[in-house]
């Protein structure tokens, strides 16, 4: 028997607002989605098409797949086979359509749509359609396998998706599809030949036009531009001979697009562009020499940049840049000296930014507690969650979401000694704070993860202990 959308008690009364100023309101309690009696569920990645939830994964034993949680039929059906592999956006949206890694016996991995309905569900196009050699049993008996373009790194701007995929001819490079057969292509043989140019799966949106990292076998690994042309794909600079950038995600503020740069001569530092050469440039050499301070976590609030990053006299611990040197300060050192406070799991919320500190002694700082920050050293402190001393902020080593922000208020997993990790809410303040779903009440709690907001509602997968890990809806209410 099927029981998708069914209501669990959780904590009743659990209030939520829309706004930091707005008033609690009764909220209707979180509650499992999908195709619960088919097993407990594994995510490899998530996405949300309106109000519909959907995710690269499986329930139970069965393998991969594409499966469309459909918010207003209250189905979940499994539409197609699929692979994943280590990297993040191998599903993504493209015109209220996914585009996925499917997988077929016959075709292996390649570029998948999907509009929610079987009939829907589609090979787009296959890049490769080539075998590759399998292990020799013995002389004569070597089998061969679809070979399958292995696509990744998905990002769609203004309705065209844009992704990496390997076929023999080029190797990896940068390809772009809008949702058509015919026009998925590729964009430029970056490396001409067999060698992959694009072997690197940042790529981000910057001004209108596509940012990634690529190599075209002479000026090593920099940073490159396209406007979705062959012409109009460019090598951005070169920042220095055999690797020139760092793999991290780079990130826009303002009118400047921020990324790790590394040269002999600086090691890995913070760099900035505006699209040109002569707009880019060096940000700070922070350790100065060539030991580097490895800048991470870059994330925008506003005009300004926060990251972190280790100078000589600190360990890992907050920065912030308005895009010049001379505005390129730490903002607080929270471990003092060459210890790490070790801060992630970096989120805008209004014009301040939140963040969870993971170690560091002294009364203030518990192991991953929330931080917030307006970018100086007095605004830089704990957030009171109206718990006394919290257990502790869960977080999550890997690219996936585990924190989320929404119309002035965030959303966590946080364990308050008594309840467990479960799913809270903030905005910032004590009397704003709140436990949203005792899950699974009781000490253990039912470790909430995989945050992913649609339209109206927050989805997770949290376990309450009876039905394994399962996708559950908090709907989103403004009071």
């Amino acid at each position: 028997m099927r029981r998708s959308g069914l209501l669990l008690p959780v904590a009743a009364g659990i209030l939520l607002a829309a706004s930091s100023t707005s008033a609690w309101a009764a909220e209707p309690e979180p509650h499992m989605v999908g195709d619960i009696d088919e097993g407990p569920v594994f995510l490899v990645d998530a996405t949300t098409v309106g109000d519909d939830f959907v995710y690269l994964g499986g329930r139970g034993r069965e393998r991969q797949g594409l499966h469309w949680f459909d918010s207003s039929r209250d189905r979940e059906p499994r539409l197609a086979g699929a692979r994943a592999g280590d990297m993040h956006r191998e599903l993504a949206t493209i015109n209220d359509r996914v585009i996925f890694t499917g997988f077929t016996q016959r075709q292996a991995t390649e570029p998948w749509l999907s509009d929610g309905t079987r009939a829907g569900t589609r090979l787009l196009k296959e890049i490769d359609p080539g075998r590759r050699p399998g292990l020799c049993a013995g002389p004569g008996d070597c089998p061969t396998y679809p070979a399958g373009s292995e696509p990744m790194s998905f990002l769609t701007i203004d309705g065209v998706t844009y992704f990496t995929a390997a076929e023999p001819r080029t190797g990896r490079e940068l390809w772009q599809t809008d949702g058509t057969r015919n026009g998925t292509r590729l964009v430029k043989d970056v490396r001409p030949g067999k060698e992959s140019g694009v072997d690197f799966g940042a790529v981000v949106e910057f001004d209108g036009q596509l940012y990634f990292f690529a190599n075209d076998g002479r000026h090593g690994v920099e940073l490159w531009r396209t406007d979705g042309t062959g012409k109009g794909t460019r090598r951005v600079t070169d920042i220095g001979s055999g690797w020139g950038t760092w793999p991290s995600t780079p990130v826009a503020v303002g009118d400047r697009l921020y990324f790790v740069g590394w040269s002999k001569d600086e090691g890995a530092e913070l760099w900035s562009t505006d699209g040109t050469v002569a707009g880019t440039g060096l940000v700070i050499d922070i350790r100065g020499g060539p030991k580097t301070s490895d800048p991470r976590d870059l994330t925008a609030v506003g005009e300004t940049l926060y990251f972190t990053a280790a100078d000589r006299g600190h360990g890992r611990e907050l920065w912030r840049s308005d895009g010049t040197e001379a505005g390129t300060t730490l903002v607080a050192d929270l471990t003092p000296g060459k210890g790490s406070s070790r801060p992630g799991d970096l989120i805008a919320l209004d014009d301040q930014l939140y963040f969870t500190v993971w170690d560091g002694p002294g009364e203030l700082v518990i192991p991953g507690t929330l931080f917030r920050s307006d970018g100086t050293e007095a605004g830089t402190g704990p957030v009171d969650m109206g718990v006394g001393e919290a257990v502790g902020v869960r977080r999550f080593w890997t690219e996936y979401p585990s924190i989320a922000a929404r119309d002035g208020r965030l959303y966590l997993a946080m364990d308050d000694g008594v309840h467990g990790s479960e799913l809270w809410t903030t905005d910032g303040t004590a009397a704003g704070s709140r436990l949203v779903g005792d899950i699974r009440p009781g000490a253990e709690g039912s470790d909430p993860e995989w945050f992913t907001l649609s339209d109206s509602s927050l989805y997770l997968v949290a376990d309450d202990g009876e039905h394994g890990r399962q996708i559950w809806a908090q709907p989103l209410t403004e009071s």
